[in-house]
């Protein structure tokens, strides 16, 4: 529980009053009290915890915290979903009389056959869940990655090989600006490699590669093939 003081602007100074127990909150902000003062609690998604805000006619504010079935529920979830060795609660008995915070233990620990997700997944969106997916296996996207960037490099190299190609790209401005942008491509995540296997774990690379792609347009500006007839 926290006592607080509203400021003229709007601003609140809270100190930390005391500790209540989930029986208190239960008892305190019980049917009636919550329907008779339009009070409903507010849950903080980032904490996943619950407060309820009462504000008196002198100023002053009482906010008070707590856990409840669901953002314990939560908060269950996500240590079943980073695999943690397991959870605690304080203390037996602060909940004399109301049962549903020991359903909850039951309903998430004595059994391996619920579903479990990660709230902060949840909360954060489908992005941030591809990105975890990805952090998690980031070795086998890497060599995946490699290994298709060589595929293409390969195939690139080939394809310059015919006279046709290397006739067009040096004879057509627009080709060899595509030319140039897949070697800048190609140059990027090479350097970045580099600098990642000798751990030199600076951002001159981004400098490095904008040079080379640099040096790349200015050195393809003098290419130059004579057109001849062919039989």
């Amino acid at each position: 529980m926290w006592e607080g003081t509203l400021g003229e602007d709007g601003s609140t100074t809270s100190l930390f009053e005391r500790k209540v127990t989930y029986r208190e909150v239960r008892s305190l902000f019980n049917e009636d009290f919550v329907t008779q003062n339009n009070l409903s609690p507010v849950l903080e998604r980032q904490s996943m915890t619950n407060y309820f805000n009462l504000t008196y006619p002198d100023n002053t504010t009482k906010e008070v915290w707590f856990d409840d079935d669901y953002t314990l529920g939560k908060k269950y979830d996500y240590a079943l979903a980073k695999d943690l060795k397991g959870i605690g609660i304080w203390a037996l008995g602060y909940d004399n009389g109301y049962n549903e915070l020991w359903d909850v233990i039951e309903n998430k620990f004595a059994t391996d056959a619920v579903p479990v997700e990660d709230p902060v997944g949840q909360i954060e969106g489908y992005p941030i869940r591809v990105s975890n997916f990805i952090l998690k296996k980031k070795d086998l996207f890497l060599v995946s990655s490699l290994f298709f960037l060589f595929a293409v490099m390969i195939g690139f190299v080939i394809t310059l090989s015919d006279w046709k190609v290397r006739d067009s790209i040096v004879k057509n401005q627009f080709h060899r600006f595509i030319m140039v942008m897949i070697i800048f491509v190609f140059l990027t995540p090479l350097v970045y490699l580099i600098n990642e296997l000798f751990f030199l774990k600076s951002d001159w690379k981004y400098y490095l590669v904008f040079i080379l792609g640099a040096l790349t347009i200015y050195l393809s500006s003098f290419l130059n093939i004579k057109s001849r007839k062919r039989p």
